[in-house]
């Protein structure tokens, strides 16, 4: 007769009746070490991060339509509307190009972000690209005839 307990009291172990009639515990000892814990712990973490694109993805469009919504009000405020609008539309070119550029993991994206792209890097270089692309705009409005 082997008697099993099913609660986990590791320390009990498990008792078994011998044909004679004499109870043996058996230490039962785990088969999971720490360090599986871990990894599979990290896994669980990455898998995490891997299946939330749409923070990633929500905050790369607040940054992007704040800057953008930010140009176009500079242009209004300005006097000129239309150019405004462009900068406006080029910011947000300009963002989600940074944010595509990253979230594919492009050719030089390991150089920059060597520990993976975290929602706080992909918010600023969206960011920094959305204002460069506002910037580009500028300077193609004061430098070319209109």
């Amino acid at each position: 007769v082997i008697d099993i307990n099913i609660l986990g009291d590791s320390a009990e172990g498990i008792t078994s009746t011998s044909d004679n009639g004499e109870l043996a515990t058996l230490e039962s000892t785990p088969d999971i070490n720490q360090t599986e814990l871990n990894n599979n712990q990290s896994q669980t973490d990455t898998a995490t991060t891997q299946k939330s694109p749409w923070r990633h993805w929500g905050l790369s469009l607040i940054v992007i339509l704040i800057v953008s919504l930010g140009a176009y009000q500079v242009g209004a405020a300005s006097g000129q509307v239309r150019w405004g609008i462009r900068w406006s539309l080029s910011g947000v070119i300009a963002g989600l190009l940074v944010y595509n550029y990253l979230i594919l993991d492009l050719p030089g994206v390991s150089f920059f972000f060597p520990d993976g792209v975290s929602i706080f890097s992909l918010g600023i270089s969206v960011l920094f690209g959305s204002l460069s692309g506002w910037l580009i705009a500028y300077l193609y409005q004061r430098f070319t005839k209109s």
